[in-house]
């Protein structure tokens, strides 16, 4: 079996588990409860908070958590989006004009390298410096045309998405997946973004806070 064989089986087997998701949502929760791979246009400036796991028993929420509704206080645990290490190092080298290297997130990577072998799908500081290196050349994209670049954003496979999930007010925080494309977004004053719906919160889908979100962004 060749390996397009097998990616195909495995889009074969997630279609599947979505469409299943979508049918357990709806008949524990309507018509209008959420489903998987839900994409929403939003202005970068809502998602002025994100999720944290670190104060959330380490509880991570991946893209392929899209469409799940989760009850629970795991929404609570929240950071201001500004006060993120990859935000504060785009701030200072797009908008301060500092080197990547004085913004000490290369160093910061490394030691995150040291720790658990791979940050950022980098294993060498050498693979941190060209990640980089590509941040530049997509922020000279992004404040040219006015928009993050289709197939990051509104044609971006679902692991390549910015990633939210929504509290239990309906209110969208950032999922801590597409960091610097974020944050481009915003210090380029980028209008719109697309995003994928991850986790919601039971609360909002009884409420009917999570169909007014959903309706009011749905990306066309």
């Amino acid at each position: 079996m060749t390996q397009s064989d097998n990616h195909l089986r495995a889009l074969s087997y997630l279609s599947r588990l979505s469409g299943l998701l979508r049918l357990s949502n709806t008949l524990r929760f309507g018509q209008n409860a959420p489903g998987p791979a839900v994409r929403l246009d939003i202005p970068p400036k809502m998602l002025q908070l994100r999720y944290h796991a670190a104060a959330n028993d380490g509880l991570r929420l991946p893209h392929w958590r899209t469409g799940q509704i989760k009850d629970g206080d795991w929404d609570i645990a929240q950071r201001p989006f500004v006060r993120s290490v990859k935000f504060k190092a785009c701030k200072k080298h797009f908008i301060g004009g500092q080197s990547w290297e004085d913004t000490n997130i290369i160093d910061y990577g490394v030691k995150r390298i040291a720790d658990q072998r791979k940050y950022d799908d980098c294993f060498t500081r050498a693979d941190l410096v060209a990640r980089y290196a590509r941040l530049d050349d997509l922020w000279e994209k992004t404040k040219r045309n006015g928009a993050l670049p289709d197939a990051l954003n509104k044609t971006a496979r679902l692991h390549d998405c910015i990633v939210v999930h929504m509290d239990r007010d309906g209110k969208l925080i950032f999922g801590n997946q597409g960091f610097h494309r974020l944050s481009i977004a915003k210090l380029a004053k980028v209008k719109t973004i697309t995003v994928l719906l991850g986790v919601t919160h039971k609360q909002a889908v009884q409420s009917g806070a999570a169909a007014d979100t959903i309706a009011t962004y749905r990306s066309n």
